[in-house]
């Protein structure tokens, strides 16, 4: 296969995984497989940019920067728990799906059902 129809393949499969991955980060319901999926998803999307647009130096260092975010969040210090805020904020997310339609299996704004709820009023 010569190089132009393999970046013209490539460039293909990266939209429809792109495609996809923003469908399942919108459908309402999540198990396990989904989460996987999203995930999966994410990395073959971020990494099929990082290889379509390698020679281009700014979208190489907006890329990599894009992944060294989360990075360096997940390595800041903590800070004490305040429970009186945390009780707050569960409350009013709580109160953010009042009007969400009964979805089952569904854990978001689209729709949302009993278990869901208290599991993203938790999140």
């Amino acid at each position: 296969m010569d190089k132009r129809r393999w970046n013209n393949l490539a460039r293909r499969s990266w939209i429809w995984v792109t495609i996809l991955t923003l469908i399942i980060l919108l459908y309402p319901v999540e198990y396990q497989i989904t989460r996987i999926a999203l995930v999966l998803g994410g990395m073959l999307s971020w990494g099929g940019a990082l290889f379509l647009w390698w020679k281009s130096k700014a979208m190489r260092a907006g890329l990599c920067a894009l992944l060294g975010i989360p990075a360096i969040l997940l390595f800041l210090p903590g800070r004490p728990v305040d429970t009186e805020m945390l009780t707050q904020a569960y409350c009013d997310s709580l109160r953010s799906y009042r009007d969400t339609r009964y979805v089952w299996g569904g854990e978001n704004q689209l729709g949302i059902d009993c278990s869901g709820l208290v599991r993203r009023g938790l999140v």
